[in-house]
């Protein structure tokens, strides 16, 4: 009898397992797997959630000196013109391309009578002949030698050139000067415009203006501006810096530095603060005198 139920039990097992049926055996270890499965499936949930939770980068934080920076911006290049006549007979002419040269550079964008230095400089120097006359009728012959350089302490030749002309016949001198004036001013508007052209000159002038803790007033104060100016004036590629401004009320000082621009490709302002980080000391409100 032991031997015949040991025999019915296996039969019963191995045809369970055949049909798909589920002994006691089987059923409790499906159980077992049901309850651990919402276990799993939570712990995996979590771990995706925060593996896909965004990423906040830190914000960056601009030096003092740059958030002190009040404004920045680019102006025209100051230029002057200086006309000389070859003798007394040269004048009128002379005066003639001076004007003619003045209202091209103005059109150009340059700035004439700024009341500062130069940024740029034109020389014409002045010759005129008499080529013709028949009674009042005058036809004069000019000649010019013409010159444009950048100004300061590292000056710079741009071009030189002479031009020579043949004005058209006038009644009296007078009219005969301003024709010859006339064919001049062209052939002369055609060399400046190849010669002062902004890839010619590589230059830009900005002004930028930075707010102290207080107005600079004792000679402590003063020694902040000038050491500003010499950061400025340190940089490979500038020209010339100066103090343009200086507001007490608002505690604002202004500086315009000329600079050429192929060696500051991100600008002025950001090439100054990013070589001379220890300027933002001198705007700290903890270290308020600049020591």
């Amino acid at each position: 009898m032991k031997k015949s139920g040991i025999l019915q039990t296996v039969a019963a097992a191995v045809l369970a397992a055949m049909v798909g049926c589920t002994t006691p055996e089987s059923t409790a270890v499906e159980n077992k797997k049901q309850t651990e499965a919402p276990a799993l499936v939570e712990s995996s949930t979590v771990r995706d959630t925060a593996a896909k939770a965004p990423q906040h980068p830190p914000k960056p934080t601009l030096p003092r000196m740059r958030e002190k920076c009040v404004s920045a911006q680019t102006e025209p290049l100051f230029a002057k013109v200086e006309c000389a006549a070859s003798d007394n007979d040269a004048v009128m002419l002379a005066g003639h391309l001076e004007t003619s040269l003045r209202g091209l550079l103005t059109s150009l964008g340059y700035l004439l009578d700024s009341g500062r230095g130069p940024d740029v400089v034109f020389k014409i120097s002045v010759n005129r002949d008499l080529f013709d006359q028949s009674g009042g009728y005058f036809v004069y012959d000019g000649r010019l030698k013409v010159s444009a350089s950048l100004a300061g302490s590292r000056a710079r030749l741009l071009g030189e050139t002479e031009l020579e002309g043949r004005g058209k016949r006038g009644l009296g001198s007078a009219q005969a000067d301003k024709r010859l004036a006339d064919a001049l001013s062209e052939s002369l508007a055609d060399w400046v415009r190849r010669t002062v052209r902004s890839d010619a000159v590589g230059c830009e002038a900005v002004v930028f203006e930075i707010k102290l803790p207080r107005p600079p007033q004792m000679a402590k104060d003063l020694a902040v501006v000038e050491k500003f100016r010499a950061a400025a004036a340190s940089l490979d590629g500038v020209r010339t810096v100066e103090l343009a401004s200086q507001d007490n009320e608002r505690g604002v000082i202004g500086y315009r530095v000329v600079y050429e621009k192929a060696k500051f490709p991100v600008g002025f302002v950001n090439a100054l603060f990013t070589s001379h980080p220890e300027l933002d000391g001198y705007l700290s409100e903890q270290n308020p005198k600049g020591e």
